[in-house]
């Protein structure tokens, strides 16, 4: 349990708050801890979120899937750190995305009702989860605004500035949600205009735009 309370700490949750704080948590609030392997489903699309669900550590990824269509893969998380904390106190509290390990994952999922009642006592963690939630909600408005006014061209090109190189195509196709041809042809435009080039990393900006 002193693994799980350390971990806890370094989370935004707990930024310029005490080891007291970390344990009340553990103690005060119903909770479960569970290992999940590598592969394994964490949460299913659709399923209601009725707890606080934290990846203490291990890495997972979140997809988003239509009928009839391949899944598109939202984005990927390091614990430690809050899953799904958008939608965990929403009216409509459906996981919009499926939720899985990458790797060996221990998650920690506490009581949505009883952990309520716990911040409203602990103010510095309800102050930091109230500014995790806001930072969440400016994050989702960017990729919004990418996926409905961006050319392709240009989420590729923020996507590199953002994250400094291209490793894998077909994961690149997935976060997008277009065909991998698709990314290639901009990629092969953007290499001919002397925009990206190939390092040891991966495909990388050249220049500054």
């Amino acid at each position: 349990m002193k693994d799980v309370r350390d971990r806890l700490l370094k989370m935004p949750l707990f930024k310029g708050c005490s080891d007291y704080d970390a344990d009340s948590l553990l103690s005060e609030v119903q909770h479960r801890i569970v290992d999940k392997k590598a592969d394994s489903r964490i949460a299913y699309a659709h399923s209601e979120v009725t707890e606080v669900i934290i990846l203490i550590s291990g890495r997972v990824h979140t997809t988003m899937t239509h009928p009839g269509k391949d899944g598109v893969d939202i984005d990927h998380f390091t614990g430690p750190r809050i899953l799904a904390k958008v939608i965990t106190f929403a009216k409509d509290n459906h996981l919009p995305c499926t939720i899985t390990a990458d790797s060996e994952c221990k998650i920690l999922f506490l009581e949505r009702e009883s952990f309520f009642d716990w911040l409203i006592f602990h103010h510095e963690v309800l102050r930091n989860y109230l500014t995790i939630l806001s930072n969440r909600g400016k994050t989702l408005t960017k990729y919004i605004h990418a996926f409905a006014l961006e050319s392709l061209k240009e989420r590729i090109l923020n996507y590199l500035k953002e994250e400094g190189c291209i490793d894998n195509v077909a994961h690149l196709s997935r976060i997008f949600g277009v065909a991998r041809p698709s990314v290639s042809r901009v990629l092969s435009a953007l290499k001919k205009e002397g925009v990206i080039e190939r390092n040891y990393e991966g495909l990388i900006l050249k220049k500054q735009l």
